[in-house]
């Protein structure tokens, strides 16, 4: 019986394999998840470190421009020598600050084009340099309200025909607080890429490495636990083959192998479980006593029966023979009769015999008395003769 559940359980899959293999999933899924989430968060936090620093060299330059020289410009934008003094001048900042490029926006009206108002490019670079009142191909007006409401802005990075760059850009702004420009750099994006590679390089193998130890003492925990909460379903397995064979003490047994340390949704099930096999138990063995006392009660019904069996074997033999003697009682009445009805005929015939002898007496008597009568006469004539005589002869 244990040999064949062991071989069931061989050939089934059992559930807490099941459990640990989408667990193994589920972590396999969420270490892809984290490491893709670590280079989105390395590049973010590269991308957010040299944004704010595009934004500090873009303040750095604007502190250092004179800002009625730009208000000046935006009166009347044209490329004067006032405009190539100030080029030359964001030029050499440009240079100084080491950027890729370094340029001022022209305040924009709502919803309207960012133009540049000064490009810091070298005079004699036409084709890299923005004219003024140019249109920005990557710099946009809700670029420009982020500026306003928070002081500064950092774009991610941008792809151009120049190379990957990143943007960072600050208001420039009068004594008064009135913002008059847009003081705008950029920053190679080869710098972000290796900083960010630099960094996963450094950190990511060691965080997977960790993740994967994590994971193993992990799956070695839960496997234990796992195991051991299962373990009972396996007991109840094995009690349930023997239950459904009708093996109720093999069944017993094998749920008293169970053992409720942990108090849970299967312990509940297994104690419960346990319980009703043992009430199953108690009420067959009940069955099985009334069954022999029921068996005891049939043979003595079934010692009655023969008993009355033999009765009536002689009642019936009574029965025949008194429906033997019936019938004779029955031949004898009906003789009886027929004898009753000859004598009643001859009764009959003996009444009206009497009756004709009666009559014949009644003649007979009156007959008899008329001789009495003649007798009597006849006596006294001879007694008279005798008197006579007598009286002659005396």
């Amino acid at each position: 019986m244990k040999k064949e559940s062991a071989n069931n359980m061989t050939k089934t899959n059992k559930l807490s394999n099941k459990i640990i293999l989408m667990l193994l999933m589920t972590i396999v899924a969420l270490l892809i998840g984290f490491i893709v989430t670590t280079i989105y968060t390395a590049k973010s936090a590269v991308n957010k470190t040299m944004g704010t620093q595009a934004v500090a060299m873009a303040g750095n330059i604007a502190k250092q421009l004179n800002v009625d020289d730009y208000i000046e410009l935006s009166k009347s934008p044209s490329e004067s020598k006032l405009y190539w003094e100030l080029r030359e001048e964001l030029n050499g900042l440009r240079e100084q600050n080491g950027v890729l490029y370094a340029y001022t926006f022209a305040v924009p009206q709502e919803d309207q084009k960012v133009r540049f108002l000064v490009d810091g490019m070298p005079k004699d670079d036409q084709e890299n340099a923005g004219s003024i009142n140019s249109e920005s191909s990557s710099t946009y007006y809700k670029d420009l309200e982020k500026v306003i409401s928070t002081g500064s802005y950092y774009s991610a990075i941008l792809h151009s025909d120049f190379g990957d760059y990143l943007s960072g850009t600050v208001p420039l702004k009068d004594a008064s607080g009135t913002i008059v420009a847009f003081v705008g750099v950029d920053i190679e994006a080869t710098q972000v890429s290796g900083v960010t590679n630099a960094v996963l390089t450094s950190v990511l193998p060691a965080l997977i490495a960790i993740m994967l130890i994590l994971t193993a003492i992990l799956m070695y925990i839960v496997y234990r636990y796992v195991n051991r909460s299962l373990k009972p379903l396996s007991y109840l397995g094995e009690a349930a083959e023997s239950f459904a064979q009708g093996d109720i003490e093999e069944a017993t047994k094998a749920v008293e192998q169970i053992q409720f340390k942990n108090k849970n949704e299967i312990t509940i099930f297994a104690q419960a479980f346990k319980e009703s096999l043992i009430k199953l138990k108690d009420t067959f063995q009940t069955i099985q006593h009334r069954t022999v006392a029921l068996q005891e009660v049939v043979g003595k019904i079934d010692a009655t029966s023969q008993q009355v069996e033999a009765s009536n074997l002689k009642i019936a033999d009574s029965i025949i023979e008194i429906a033997a003697g019936s019938e004779q009682h029955q031949q004898n009445n009906n003789e009886v009769v027929l004898t009753m009805n000859e004598m009643s005929i001859g009764i009959q015939r003996l009444a009206d015999s009497t009756s004709e002898i009666a009559e014949s007496s009644t003649a007979m008597t009156g007959l008899v008395e008329s001789n009495v009568n003649h007798s009597h006469e006849v006596v006294s004539q001879i007694q008279n003769v005798e008197s006579s005589v007598l009286r002659t002869a005396g």
